[in-house]
């Protein structure tokens, strides 16, 4: 080959893996640069080597002054670094070669920022040890709005508890939802034992005449297999001792996003008020009955002066 020729062809494949070089640190420049998580490489000791501009809007530092930081845990919630430097420490002598774990950051305005941040070990072309990735999203409104989500649970959970009414819910199979004390003692089941059961099958499965209870023909499977609300108190329930129970309940369908999940059952037990209305009913029977032959008595003595 002639020496000129091999020289130009040699530098054409430098230049060539140059360029390749070049351009996959542009690619990685960008996809670095332009994610919407942060990311941060530190050294062994803890200290950000270099990191995001996404990173840098979380938590309201430049990249230079994450540099200047000795250590991390500088920006850390005093509460949250024990525990967060012992991970790391595991990271950083080879215990392990990721984990992942929440901790708060303390943001330059001082307020507090909630993380979820995935770390991943890097080693050298030896295995040791050299520098841990991270991957850091800002979980603060995701949590924030968990923890309003949990006070309102807790809420309707106490609600539930504290009323008198029964109170059960079902999703669109009829399967028990959940299910507050007064049902349960009215009924006789632990919540354990109801939670995951059809409450048709459990509760409702027989008419009072002893005859079976079909389930399309039941008006709270109406309510969320057609949306229609309705009261009844002409029904019973069963016990777990199988001993029937007079009840008025309600059932109105769940909504959710203008879907039907379920619905909302309200059962009160009314065996007083039928007591009340049989005897009401056997009274006013007597009262009729008493005026009937006070009426025909009188018809006898008129019918007696005429003759």
């Amino acid at each position: 080959m002639i020496p000129g020729l091999y020289s130009l062809k040699r530098e054409t494949v430098r230049k060539r893996v140059r360029n390749s070089a070049q351009a996959s640190e542009q690619f990685f420049r960008s996809i670095f640069e332009n994610a919407q998580i942060g990311i941060s490489f530190f050294n062994i000791e803890g200290c950000a080597v270099f990191s995001n501009r996404a990173l840098h809007e979380m938590l309201g530092y430049s990249g230079e002054e994450l540099k200047r930081l000795e250590t991390w845990d500088e920006i850390v919630h005093p509460d949250d670094r024990a525990s967060g430097a012992e991970r790391y420490a595991d990271l950083v002598q080879g215990k392990r070669d990721s984990d992942e774990w929440e901790q708060r950051f303390v943001r330059r305005d001082g307020s507090i920022m909630v993380a979820n941040e995935r770390f991943s070990l890097l080693r050298d072309a030896s295995g040791n040890p050299q520098y841990v990735a991270s991957l850091m999203e800002d979980i603060t409104e995701k949590k924030r709005a968990q923890e309003e989500r949990n006070q309102v649970a807790k809420q309707m959970e106490m609600l539930l508890e504290s009323t008198g009414q029964g109170i059960y819910g079902i999703d669109l199979h009829g399967n028990c939802t959940f299910i507050n004390r007064a049902t349960c003692e009215l009924v006789g089941y632990r919540p354990d034992e109801a939670l995951g059961r059809n409450m048709h099958d459990l509760v409702h499965h027989h008419k009072l005449d002893g005859s079976v209870y079909p389930v399309d023909q039941c008006p709270i499977y109406r309510a969320f297999k057609k949306g229609e609300g309705c009261c009844i108190d002409t029904e019973v329930i069963w016990r777990r001792d199988g001993s029937p129970i007079p009840v008025q309940y309600s059932s109105f369908p769940i909504i959710e996003d203008g879907m039907i999940t379920g619905a909302v059952v309200t059962v009160v037990d009314i065996t007083e008020r039928k007591r009340i209305e049989e005897k009401l009913g056997a009274s006013e029977q007597l009262f009729r009955a008493v005026r009937r032959t006070t009426h025909r008595s009188r018809t006898r003595c008129s019918d007696c002066r005429s003759s």
